[in-house]
């Protein structure tokens, strides 16, 4: 449902009890998919559901990474600016390698999830 993007169909199978956080043969879940392919109302609907916001895939990569346009085929990836501010707004954990790969106008306008500022805010 989340790949054909039918928002019917991913509605109509969580409420059938399909498990929004099942994996893949790569451990990627629907959410790492609608990050990567930037489908923002579909990230919604997973997010409603209680997908894991930070699961990880096979690499160890979560949906915040896809998002990011983060992946070992870089040039197979793009940044999705949407998606990206779904995740950050849902509670996304925020490493290091996902604040050095945003574009700089990306974190300027969301510097409050730096993960440098929240250590040092924290007394870390």
């Amino acid at each position: 449902a989340v790949k054909s993007r039918n928002m019917n169909i991913a509605r109509l199978l969580l409420r059938l009890g399909a498990d929004v956080n099942s994996t893949d043969e790569h451990f990627e879940t629907a959410l790492h998919f609608a990050a990567e392919k930037d489908y923002p109302d579909m990230i919604k609907l997973l997010l409603e559901a209680n997908a894991d916001i930070n699961s990880k895939s096979e690499g160890g990569n979560s949906p915040l990474y896809y998002a990011l346009g983060l992946s070992p085929f870089h040039q197979s990836f793009k940044f999705n600016q949407e998606a990206a501010k779904l995740l950050l707004e849902a509670g996304a954990t925020v490493e290091q390698q996902h604040w050095d790969a945003m574009p700089q106008w990306f974190r300027d306008e969301n510097a409050r999830y730096n993960p440098t500022l929240q250590h040092s805010t924290l007394g870390l």
